[in-house]
């Protein structure tokens, strides 16, 4: 067992973002989204992918292990 396993699975998330970016008094919009993590290679790599169904877009994050 790794440290993270306890992430591995489909989850439905929330994240918030500043509405304007550049005025740090603008307030947050939260929004909705799905994250999936999963390993590989007998823990020696994770890939972590999230969702934003009402935004449009998707990302990856890869990981790996030195080990």
């Amino acid at each position: 067992m790794n440290d993270f396993d306890c992430l591995v699975g489909t989850w439905d998330v929330s994240n918030r973002w500043l509405a304007d970016f550049l005025d740090a008094d603008s307030g947050w919009e939260a929004f909705p989204a799905v994250s999936r993590a999963t390993r590989h290679f007998d823990g020696a790599a994770s890939f972590d992918e999230i969702e934003f169904p009402t935004k449009g877009f998707a990302g990856m994050t890869p990981a790996g292990s030195a080990a």
